[in-house]
């Protein structure tokens, strides 16, 4: 990757690493890679996150820099208020639910999570069996596997980055469901705040690079 971004900087010094991705994003190949999924924004994002948008293509990446004219805009950010998961009775599974309304139409580039749950005993390895479950506004939910939950000692609890809704907007109301397979309590007490990443600008896969 590090050799790629080289070219497309010797291409065109003018890129910023928003552009970077946006370029990445746009050429990258999916080929028969399992697990891709097209976005309301027209991306495929491999929802494994393996493969994020694909296999980069080096030749069209540093073909798309060397005339890129795009303009992205300011880098908009908005980041909510912390909220406590609330529990999902009237399921067959157990599950713990966060919500979030968005009012501002942001065009997503990124989304950060940073969430803490209720510490029990077994903490350090509990999270190894913790899924979650993302419905964005469009109501295209997505299964993501976050990572283990670090050592106790670690008070800000972990962070993950979201680029499945690349280019979607971010208005609307967000749904995150929580479920653990082997023991429901490490679900409860869950706080999480959301930090969108964007811009105004159409960065759809249509729009005109």
């Amino acid at each position: 990757v590090t050799g790629v971004i080289a070219l497309m900087l010797e291409a065109n010094p003018e890129l910023t690493w928003r552009d970077i991705k946006y370029i990445l994003a746009n050429t990258a190949k999916v080929g028969d890679i399992e697990n891709m999924a097209e976005n309301r924004a027209g991306y495929k994002f491999d929802e494994k996150n393996n493969y994020g948008f694909g296999i980069i293509d080096a030749e069209a990446a540093v073909k798309m820099a060397n005339t890129y004219k795009k303009e992205l805009g300011d880098l908009e950010v908005k980041k909510t208020l912390e909220v406590t998961s609330t529990n999902v009775i009237d399921e067959k599974e157990p599950t713990s639910k966060i919500e979030f309304t968005i009012h501002e139409d942001i065009n997503i580039e990124a989304i950060t999570l940073s969430y803490k749950v209720k510490f029990y005993p077994r903490s350090d390895s509990a999270f190894k069996n913790l899924r979650m479950t993302v419905t964005p506004p469009t109501g295209l939910f997505k299964l993501i596997t976050i990572p283990s939950y670090p050592s106790s000692h670690e008070a800000n609890g972990p962070k993950i980055t979201l680029n499945h809704f690349y280019g979607e907007s971010a208005k609307g109301n967000w749904r995150f469901d929580f479920k653990h397979s082997q023991d429901p309590e490490y679900i409860e007490n869950i706080t999480m705040t959301m930090t969108i990443y964007g811009t105004k600008e159409d960065i759809s896969k249509t729009a005109n690079p």
